[in-house]
């Protein structure tokens, strides 16, 4: 099983501009400076020390690693309008990042393909993986 969320931290700009440039809904947002709270609105001590916009584009599906990256790729292509913009957000400080999680209930392996890792570079994204074991 594989779920690939795109994520996206500012040192400096508000979540807005962010949500703007991508048309998708966020999983989770919120800008640097606003009071902490929890996923389901809890108010938390303090405020966010960086801004934060979060998009779920693959959810738990039984689909090997590529082709959620493939998913994940085309989702984000066609719902933006500026293909630089992630090297925008990188430029000023920011980073992007496909956050995998893979779901297996023993031992995982995987390659990613030479030209999958250049469409990923092209779109100046990072990948960042999360292995759940023994997961039912």
């Amino acid at each position: 099983m594989v779920s690939i969320s795109l994520q996206i931290w500012h040192p400096k700009i508000n979540k807005d501009e962010i949500i703007k440039c991508i048309n998708l809904e966020p999983s989770r947002c919120f800008s640097i400076g606003e009071e902490k709270t929890t996923p389901k609105g809890t108010k938390l001590l303090g405020v966010w020390g960086t801004t934060y916009v979060s998009y779920s584009l693959v959810s738990k599906e039984d689909i090997d690693i590529e082709s959620g990256i493939e998913k994940a790729i085309t989702l984000i292509k066609s719902s933006i309008n500026d293909g630089s913009i992630f090297k925008q957000i990188s430029s000023t400080g920011g980073k992007c990042s496909f956050y995998i999680s893979l779901y297996e209930k023993t031992h995982i392996a995987f390659e990613i393909s030479s030209s999958l890792i250049e469409r990923i570079r092209e779109l100046n994204i990072d990948l960042g993986f999360e292995f759940f074991s023994d997961w039912e």
